[in-house]
């Protein structure tokens, strides 16, 4: 059974103190980008990221997570579950087009690019392994897994942001993300959706478990919600 915790409670905690980034330019933007639309269909939404993914070796129960979801045809009505290949656990938020680029994503990406070969070679060199404990199961705007880390590898996190001026894009709670809505529900149908996507993977973390390693964090790049890419200078 997956343990009750107050996540709400553990993230008050852990709220950063935000920094200003003073070394970046960030451009306010006004372009209305979303990340999926009204037909279930994941849109254009780039971004760079700091994530863990998922281990191939741990295929088999992830893979169990998304058919747990793609079997589910009232889910489907309203939430597109993302593909296993994407499921990570965000680190640090860095950029992305809807909230700094603006129009200008390419040539932001360009006058950025030290900041991202040094963020990326702290990153490198520090090869952040992180544990995450699934506590909570979300079903809301997003179907996502709510987790903790051993508080050695959350303060390494931390540490690693605060060196970059990027403190304030820690997510408020470690979690990895399995779908996205794009149609509301009834209150009626949410809560059997949620009792469904509840029950099952609730089943699949007690046969396996509730603790997992990820892949090291590293820096990403994305073009929408389904794939991420491993950021190297020429996708600057």
């Amino acid at each position: 059974m997956i343990k009750q915790c107050e996540i709400d409670k553990r993230a008050s905690l852990f709220k950063m103190t935000i920094h200003p980034i003073a070394e970046l330019q960030l451009p306010y933007s006004t372009t209305p980008l979303i990340k999926i639309n009204a037909d279930g269909h994941y849109t254009l939404f780039p971004g760079v990221t700091v994530i863990c993914p998922v281990r191939e070796e741990d295929a088999t129960f992830w893979q169990s997570v998304y058919q747990a979801l793609v079997d589910d045809p009232l889910l489907l009505r309203y939430f597109s579950p993302l593909p296993m290949g994407s499921y990570h656990m965000t680190a640090i938020n860095v950029f992305t087009q809807a909230n700094e680029g603006g129009q200008g994503w390419d040539r932001f990406l360009l006058e950025h690019r030290l900041f991202l070969q040094r963020l990326k070679a702290s990153l490198d060199q520090r090869c952040l392994k992180p544990t995450l404990t699934i506590e909570k199961i979300v079903v809301s705007d997003v179907i996502q897994l709510y987790g903790h880390l051993p508080a050695a590898m959350r303060d390494a996190i931390v540490t690693l942001a605060r060196d970059h001026n990027l403190e304030h894009k820690i997510p408020r709670v470690f979690h990895i993300t399995l779908a996205y809505r794009y149609q509301t529900p009834s209150d009626e149908r949410l809560q059997t959706i949620t009792r469904h996507v509840s029950n099952r993977l609730q089943k699949l973390l007690q046969h396996h478990t509730d603790t997992w390693s990820l892949k090291p964090a590293g820096l990403y790049c994305f073009n929408d919600m389904t794939a991420f890419i491993p950021w190297e200078e020429q996708n600057a």
